[in-house]
């Protein structure tokens, strides 16, 4: 079976993250975006409404929490090809290929 990489490649991100409830309530303190999913105390699951932010805090049951993550993302292709090949285009310097990147606040 041959595949193709503009017809069969398939990119999927994970976007949940997970902490002690300790650690979740310091990123959340910190203003790092997050949504709290669900906690796991150890003996029940406490699941948050998904579509609001809930605050930890001190009288929060604690726990495992996993929550919704809002983060940059890259990433990196690798590909095979069917033959070795040389002629591909040089690599463009550095500041062309950084030019329209804007630094993070």
């Amino acid at each position: 079976m041959k595949c193709y990489f503009k017809t069969d490649c398939k990119v999927l991100l994970q976007q949940i993250g997970g902490a002690g409830t300790n650690e979740v309530r310091n990123y959340q303190k910190n203003n790092a975006p997050l949504i709290p999913v669900t906690t796991d105390t150890g003996k029940n699951i406490l699941h948050y409404n998904e579509k609001k932010t809930v605050l930890l805090d001190s009288t929060s049951a604690v726990g495992w929490t996993n929550f919704y993550r809002q983060d940059d993302v890259s990433a990196t292709v690798y590909f095979y090809l069917d033959k070795p090949t040389d002629n591909l285009p040089a690599l463009q310097p550095q500041a062309l290929r950084v030019a329209a990147l804007k630094p993070v606040k």
